[in-house]
């Protein structure tokens, strides 16, 4: 069986980044979104500054509120 993590990058890598500029907001559990966050930064070359990435829960830890923003 597959992780969440794992089903959730893998739907994101299907989706067809459209070319030009855009915005990407993405909220989830902390290790998924930021593998998702590092793959639209590295592979699919979007500028940190349009992306939004936020956790507001965390595999094992509770009332969590983190942002993905290196």
């Amino acid at each position: 069986m597959r992780s969440s993590k794992a089903l959730l990058e893998q739907a994101v890598r299907a989706l067809a980044v459209p070319a030009g500029e855009g915005y990407v907001w993405a909220a989830g559990e902390s290790t998924a979104i930021r593998a998702v966050r590092r793959y639209l930064v590295d592979e699919c070359k979007i500028d940190k500054s349009r992306i939004r990435a936020a956790s507001y829960w965390k595999h094992g830890a509770s009332a969590i509120h983190e942002t993905h923003d290196d």
